[in-house]
Parts: structure tokens; sequence; C-alpha cells
């Protein structure tokens, strides 16, 4: 997808990063940092958009299966693309990207 972004593990799990971040490099982004985010309370996944105007960010979102609402777009701050905050629903975008293909 040639997208580049971050992972923040935001629900406590060990190891959830690493494997979200197995399936999004097969799908052919470039994961550029794994670390923990601020606290671990998030139920749900967060993707934070700092390049909203990418076609290939629309089609990450969509293998994602993540909900609108839980979609932000903000100013390009960063010079990535997206940062995933993974909520304790991750398995479930894990299953999403496994059913995609390359």
């Amino acid at each position: 997808l040639g997208l580049a972004m971050e992972i923040l593990n935001g629900n406590g799990d060990a190891g959830c990063a690493e494997q979200t971040a197995a399936e999004l490099q097969r799908l052919g982004v470039q994961v550029t940092r794994m670390t923990n985010a601020a606290n671990f309370d998030y139920t749900k996944s967060q993707l934070v958009i700092w390049s909203a105007n990418n076609t290939n960010m629309r089609t990450l979102q969509a293998y994602m299966g993540l909900k609108r609402k839980n979609i932000k777009t903000k100013s390009n701050k960063k010079r990535i693309d997206a940062t995933l905050v993974l909520g304790s629903d991750w398995e479930q975008i894990v299953k999403h990207l496994k059913s995609k293909k390359e």
C-alpha cells in the first residue's frame, strides 16, 4: 500500500503491536515505530490519519474494518501517514487484515 505508520499499544496485551505490524507489513505498510500509548484504557482501536488525501489510506481503513467514529483526521504534524492505537478489539483488526491479499 505504500503507507508509513506507527502502532501504539493502548490495551496492555503483550505482542499485539507486533502481530498487527506483521499483517500490515505483509500488505506493504511500513511500520516506523511500535510503542505503548499513554494509557491502556482503549476499548476500541483508533486510527489517526495525518495524510487525509491518500487513496491508499482509505483502502487501509477498509482492510482494518474500523468504524468511521474510530477514525480521526488531523493536520499533518508527523512525517507518517497514520497512527494506529490498538484497543482491546485489536484481534478483530488482525483478523480483517489476514483476510486481505497482498
